[in-house]
């Protein structure tokens, strides 16, 4: 064996197969991956798909928050155009344990209101024209009838406070700008949100704001705008459970007696 093919065997350890290059010099093949550097690229693309995700979850939220907040502002400007249209505020007929009665802003109840009929029959209907805006996009409350289970048609409820009060005018509401009007409403039902003042503590029944988005909810005010609400404690919100300071902020937004 002379020098070259000794260099050669040695430059090329045993059991290395050569594998022909351009202009017929010999190369060895390319080293794949080892099981550790497999487990690390899995790894790192699991890290990437996790934050796109999260990404996207939060973009979702934020239209569903946008969305829900157009939508109240929709009902607001309704609820002022049904004042100066018909010379009194809409409201709701009934006792609040049985279906809102005809002339009322919706009427039915949202427990068992499967197609959109009741809202169209509403006083307030004439004023927005669409039933899309009657309900959150974040909202995946159901109803179950013996035909099925359906996505239920309506989010948002009427403050009891309005009702109560007898306002007929957004003229005796004497601060309307922290006077709410429209909620989200956990157990959606017969229209209206019951939020009873001082020295109320406890929630009534199963009336409670909605937990649709992340640590909030939304409202709006007789004023006309709309906005976002901060939970303090979502885990108070359980049927005639203590409502400690998130039931204390709804009663600060409750109208005074009327003017």
């Amino acid at each position: 064996m002379n020098a070259a093919s000794a260099r050669t065997r040695c430059a090329h350890p045993r059991g290395a197969a050569l594998v022909p290059a351009a202009g017929g010099r010999p190369r060895r093949p390319a080293a794949g991956f080892t099981l550790i550097e497999l487990l690390v690229v899995i790894a790192i693309i699991a890290m990437l798909a996790a934050l796109v995700l999260a990404g996207a979850t939060q973009a979702i939220d934020a239209a569903y928050r946008v969305t829900c907040l157009s939508n109240l502002h929709q009902l607001q400007t309704a609820w002022q155009a049904h004042a100066h249209g018909e010379g009194r505020l809409p409201t709701q007929y009934g006792d609040f344990t049985e279906p809102a009665q005809l002339g009322s802003w919706i009427v039915g109840d949202a427990r068992t209101d499967v197609a959109d009929h009741n809202l169209r029959r509403g006083s307030l209907f004439p004023y927005t024209g669409n039933t899309a805006v009657y309900s959150c996009p974040a909202d995946r409350s159901t109803l179950t009838t013996s035909d099925g289970t359906f996505p239920k048609n309506r989010t948002y409820s009427l403050s009891s406070g309005l009702v109560k009060k007898g306002i007929k005018l957004p003229s005796q509401i004497d601060r309307p700008s922290t006077t709410f009007v429209f909620a989200e409403e956990a157990h959606v039902d017969d229209g209206v949100l019951v939020i009873l003042g001082p020295p109320q503590r406890n929630w009534q029944s199963d009336d409670y704001p909605a937990q649709n988005h992340p640590a909030l909810y939304q409202l709006s005010f007789a004023d006309g705008h709309a906005q976002a609400t901060a939970w303090v404690d979502p885990a108070s919100a359980i049927p005639w459970g203590p409502g400690g300071e998130d039931l204390a902020n709804l009663q600060r937004m409750l109208p005074l007696q009327a003017r």
